[in-house]
């Protein structure tokens, strides 16, 4: 399903809010073997890393110097029985108070050989809206030392339109059962299909990380006036057992912004824009999702997400 909100006028900028990552605190996070692809107005930033055997992969691609964050995403190599991500969010860099620098992607490797980690930024270039976007965050519920929970967290756009967004579980991985992503996608609040109002996650967190941590859900929104809008999904139903691959394209002069998996599954493996090996060689076509059902139970219903944006 495609929605065009391109001609709606633009609603007035509310200002966002936002409370700092530091990387520095990340201390195994970094950018490795990165590569810059430009299309239009956008740089799309892509880094990837190795993964040892029952390991946790964490890595960030940040923006280059004269753009913002709009979105992002993540995956991860090897058997989808085996993999997972953890987290896939914005972050920053810098203490300006907005995760607008870069984009991170944390996995945990059950197998027992190393796989590919992989993070891509989707920056904005700053005269063409990315000074423009707005970026906001929920902080959800504390997850207590030695709890095992499933839970979620929500974030709304305040001013301007969804472009993008993620869902950080602080903390560490040390077992494949400690952060287990469920989904990250674009939010419908009003039950009109149109996924435009904010970003909202799933999780089943075991935390053994000697502190109570709370998940955080970030919504990159982008005021009318630059861009035309459509909102994008495509749905299949998964399988017990099996592993789905689902791509949403973005509609002809349009280039992806952002996007997500919505639905239930415990091994969300890959959330991340494609190249549809046109000119331009930029992953800028569309969005591609990649999930594991490993319930024994019923199936399971996907929706992958695009948001597609061209300027007016």
């Amino acid at each position: 399903m495609t929605v065009d909100f391109g001609r709606a006028p633009g609603r007035r900028a509310l200002g966002g809010f936002a409370f700092g990552i530091v990387i520095a605190s990340l201390a195994a996070a970094g950018p490795a073997s990165a590569k810059t692809f430009k299309s239009g107005p956008f740089r799309y930033v892509s880094s990837g890393v190795s993964t040892g055997a029952g390991a946790q992969g964490e890595l960030f691609s940040v923006c280059p110097s004269g753009s913002r964050l709009a979105g992002g995403g993540g995956r991860i190599g090897g058997a989808a029985d085996t993999v997972r991500l953890g987290s896939i969010a914005p972050v920053s860099t810098d203490v300006d108070g907005d995760e607008d620098d870069g984009y991170l992607a944390e996995s945990f490797n059950n197998s027992a050989s190393p796989v590919r980690t992989t993070a891509v930024a989707v920056c904005l270039r700053n005269g063409k809206g990315g000074s423009q976007l707005l970026y906001n965050l929920t902080v959800g519920t504390q997850i207590n030392n030695g709890a095992s929970v499933g839970t979620g967290v929500n974030v709304n756009c305040v001013g301007g339109r969804l472009v993008g967004g993620g869902i950080l579980i602080p903390g560490s991985a040390t077992t494949d059962s400690s952060e287990r992503l469920n989904s990250s996608h674009p939010r419908d609040t009003n039950g009109d299909r149109i996924h435009m109002e904010g970003w909202s996650g799933s999780m089943n967190v075991t935390n053994n990380n000697g502190f109570g941590i709370s998940p955080r859900a970030y919504a990159v929104c982008l005021p009318g006036g630059k861009m035309r809008m459509r909102y994008v999904y495509k749905t299949k139903v998964v399988w017990p057992g099996t592993t789905a691959k689902v791509k949403a394209k973005c509609p002809k002069g349009f280039r992806v912004s952002g996007g997500g998996s919505h639905g239930f599954f415990t091994r969300l493996v890959a959330s991340v824009p494609f190249d549809n090996k046109d000119k331009r060689k930029a992953p800028d076509n569309g969005w591609r999702v990649s999930v594991h059902n490993s319930s024994g139970g019923d199936p399971r219903a996907l929706l992958a997400h695009a948001i597609c944006l061209k300027p007016k």
